[in-house]
């Protein structure tokens, strides 16, 4: 067979061949290879598609006039089965772009049918989003609620807090009546002077009474400061447990009602006891009456006895080797202060007493190396 013959193609970056016409044909109308596969044969300068290079071919390869009539029957008959490759290839090709156009249409569909459901998705998404964004605007509502109701009862704790402030400020101020009451009586009993048994029982009665009406107030004062840290530290937990719990709004006015009804409670207790002994000492001072006493012992001369005392002993501690006078910083008493205390039943100095501790209505001092024994409540606290 002529090598002239036999034909070279290039398909999708590889060759082939030698092959001849027939199979090349063969090839092309199988499928194998495309029409316009890249092919090339013994004697051509450049690779062409299979359709031209067989027209190339049957142009170049008709004979001249002047050669032999038996051989014009070769290149006629290949031209001929090339043009019938050729069509055949060419319907194969049509049909071939028929099944790939139904087989594109069947892609589209089952594309255009899954942007549906996509799209289908993407509204119940949308429609899901929009709930929930209700949803979230109906729950930004009630914590806008919640915080306005939070702002009103924290307000209202404000005020109640206020209130409490100012009660305190007016039941220091009916203690601190009653204290001057009681240091009255006690100026009276100071200057009782009649002489007699009879005097003396009046005078033990009152010292009683009076002892009794200083225990009284101390107590009450002692429970009216109690109540009243109480009441800041319950004022003071209620405002934290604001602050930490601003979503439980009921539970927490509830728990301001109950601690402000405890509060009321304790207050309105301590104004009964402050009126008892409010009553108790007035009943004292009727019962003493206006004539002037003398504490002590009636028989012999007893010093001068001035009546600018400043303060009186109001208990003292053994243990501690301290004693407590009824005046604090109030009334101008600082630390460091030196007092002059005389007995009030013999009236003689006792003991210099330096203060080390003041708080508003009390002051507490130190004798020193005088054994605290010698002091004794009632003892009369004069300024250095």
């Amino acid at each position: 067979m002529s090598s002239s013959n036999q034909w070279f193609f290039a398909h999708e970056g590889e060759r082939g061949g030698p092959v001849d016409v027939q199979t090349l044909a063969g090839m092309i109308q199988a499928g194998h290879l495309p029409a316009g596969v890249l092919v090339c044969r013994e004697g051509m300068k450049d690779w062409l598609p299979a359709n031209e290079a067989v027209v190339t071919d049957k142009k170049t390869s008709q004979p001249s006039t002047a050669e032999k009539p038996d051989r014009l029957g070769a290149p006629n008959k290949l031209a001929y089965t090339l043009g019938a490759i050729l069509a055949m290839t060419l319907t194969g090709n049509v049909a071939y772009s028929i099944a790939q156009s139904k087989k594109h249409q069947k892609t589209i569909a089952i594309q255009d049918k899954k942007h549906k459901e996509e799209t289908s998705n993407l509204k119940e998404a949308d429609k899901t989003s929009m709930i929930e964004f209700a949803s979230l605007q109906k729950e930004n509502q009630r914590l806008k609620e919640l915080e306005a109701t939070y702002t009103r009862n924290q307000h209202h704790q404000i005020r109640t807090i206020s209130d409490l402030n100012a009660s305190n400020i007016r039941y220091i101020a009916d203690n601190r009546n009653l204290l001057n009451e009681y240091r009255e009586a006690t100026n009276r009993l100071t200057r009782l002077s009649q002489p007699g048994k009879e005097t003396e029982k009046r005078v033990r009665d009152a010292n009683q009474r009076a002892t009794l009406a200083e225990s009284t107030a101390s107590a009450v004062k002692k429970k009216l400061t109690e109540t009243i840290l109480q009441a800041e530290a319950q004022a003071a937990q209620l405002q934290k447990q604001i602050d930490r719990n601003n979503a439980s709004e009921t539970l927490k006015q509830q728990e301001a009602e109950l601690a402000n009804k405890a509060l009321t409670d304790k207050l309105s207790s301590t104004v009964t006891q402050l009126t008892a002994a409010s009553n108790q000492i007035k009943n004292l001072k009727r019962q003493l009456g206006e004539s002037p006493l003398k504490i002590g012992t009636p028989n012999g001369p007893k010093p001068p006895v001035t009546q600018d005392y400043f303060a009186v002993i109001g208990s003292t501690d053994n243990q501690f080797n301290f004693a407590v006078i009824n005046k604090g910083s109030a009334d101008g008493v600082k630390v460091g202060d030196k007092f002059r205390v005389v007995s009030h039943e013999s009236l003689e100095t006792v003991a210099q007493l330096t203060i080390t501790r003041v708080q508003p209505m009390i002051a507490v001092g130190n004798p020193g190396t005088i054994g605290i024994g010698k002091l004794k409540p009632k003892d009369l606290v004069y300024r250095e």
